[in-house]
């Protein structure tokens, strides 16, 4: 396990070098940057794996975007009938049928996303976390959101 985790932190830095190596302008790259965050990505990576509380706090977001999406099959599945996928992922019975077992979820949470847009609540969520990334990686907070 501990193995893998380094192959990984390895792995992210020969990316780095890589993209280093292959820049045009190596004198405007701000390694303050890219260092803290590479920090801030392994330490949420190993809160995640290595804390139990950090890994119960992991669970519980996947099992509540889980609830969310199976929310989005609920209704394709009323729309559809049979035609769509369960809850659970099952295939319906036309198989894997592209516009209905994945674009209608992609309508689905662009609908909840404008939906949260238009209630305020995305841009108090990107500020929060563009804020937190601005101070720590010193970058604008569209900048720490997009990176």
């Amino acid at each position: 396990m501990i193995f893998s985790s380094l192959l990984s932190v390895v792995g992210m830095a020969v990316l780095f070098l890589i993209a280093w190596v292959f820049s045009g302008n190596k004198r405007a790259i701000n390694y303050r940057t890219i260092v803290s965050a590479f920090v801030i990505q392994v330490a949420l990576g190993a809160l995640a794996l290595y804390v139990p509380l950090g890994r119960e706090m992991l669970q519980g977001l996947a099992s509540g975007i889980q609830s969310v999406i199976s929310y989005g099959y609920e209704g394709v599945r009323f729309l559809f009938g049979n035609l769509a996928p369960n809850a659970k992922g099952d295939q319906g019975i036309g198989g894997f049928i592209f516009a209905i077992n994945v674009l209608a979820i992609i309508i689905f949470f662009a609908s909840l996303i404008s939906l949260l847009y238009y209630l305020k609540i995305m841009p108090l969520v990107i500020n929060l976390i563009g804020g937190a990334l601005q101070r720590c990686l010193g970058t604008s907070k569209a900048e720490s959101m997009s990176a």
